[in-house]
């Protein structure tokens, strides 16, 4: 009948598994754990839970945000479901969405495509 010799999260010898992680992870901000965040004074911060209803004021110090693309999806990764486009400004995201259509579909968005006579784009020949 010894006692529970198992260390719990923040005690000295305390081991950080997923689950301790989750846990962590689950009670702060997407935002929070960019290595930005500190420094950061962008208003509309693609890692917020509420991106699409931020606004971008002219009298922001800074608009546009300094962390990668790269950054931001791998931060948003650590929060599945929280971010509305997964890290990446609208943008990027219209972007990728665009990009992951099947093909079929890519043509039919192609202004080139739906009428031969276009200059827009390249040749369909």
């Amino acid at each position: 009948m010894g006692g529970d010799k198992t260390a719990h999260p923040g005690e000295v010898g305390a081991e950080h598994t997923g689950a301790t992680k989750h846990r962590q992870l689950k009670n702060t901000l997407p935002a929070e754990s960019c290595r930005h965040y500190a420094r950061c004074a962008v208003n509309k911060c693609p890692l917020s839970p509420c991106y699409q209803n931020l606004q971008t004021l002219p009298t922001d110090s800074q608009t546009k945000c300094r962390a990668t693309k790269a950054h931001r999806v791998a931060v948003a990764a650590q929060y599945p479901d929280v971010t509305p486009y997964h890290g990446m400004t609208r943008m990027e995201y219209s972007r990728t969405a665009a990009d992951n259509l099947p093909e079929r579909r890519k043509i039919a968005r192609d202004p080139a495509y739906l009428d031969p006579d276009s200059k827009v784009g390249g040749s369909y020949g």
